[in-house]
């Protein structure tokens, strides 16, 4: 269940974990809660206890939240107290913390954002006996999956491909609203 669900559903799945994560994370002195997603059933039942009865919280930020703000009020609203209570808010890119800032006011957000890219593991980026392997296979397939959206950053894979060898094939696995300017 995502935050894009309808908000019936939503509000129903918050009161049934709100005793489960009363005896969990309070009364059993839980450390630290790390998290994704801000409009999540989960971090948003954590939201609804008092700053003071929880431990550190770090979030990481998902696009879909801030799409899922923009769309309804009662999830920007999510959003908002998800940020008021995170300790860390973690962002994988600078567009998707620009975006928060257009539907935050700084004091959500400022002086506890950090960006941490998602990343492929070192070993695949070395250029070692493992990378030859790839280079020299006769075709080298790579998959893109997610959203079709600008801020994705689709079109930049597109591009940097088409200046790498022609053994190299993207797939791409996704629905958006740039679905028809990436077929072109």
């Amino acid at each position: 269940m995502t935050g894009e669900v309808d908000c019936n559903e939503f509000d129903s799945a918050i009161s049934t974990l709100m005793p489960v994560f009363k005896s969990n994370i309070i009364s059993e002195n839980t450390d630290i809660i790390h998290a994704h997603h801000l409009t999540y059933p989960p971090i948003a039942t954590i939201g609804k206890f008092n700053k003071t009865e929880l431990p550190p919280i770090i979030l990481n930020i998902h696009g879909s939240d801030i799409l899922s703000g923009i769309k309804d009020s009662k999830h920007l609203k999510y959003i908002k107290r998800s940020c008021q209570i995170a300790d860390v808010l973690v962002c994988p890119s600078k567009q998707l913390l620009s975006d928060l800032k257009k539907v935050c006011s700084p004091d959500l957000w400022k002086n506890k954002t950090t960006i941490i890219p998602l990343a492929v593991a070192n070993e695949m980026l070395e250029y070692g006996k493992r990378h030859k392997e790839y280079i020299n296979k006769a075709k080298f397939t790579v998959l893109y999956s997610g959203r079709l959206t600008k801020n994705k950053g689709v079109h930049l894979i597109i591009r940097a491909l088409s200046e790498l060898p022609k053994n190299i094939i993207l797939k791409i696995a996704g629905d958006g609203q740039e679905n028809k300017n990436l077929k072109k």
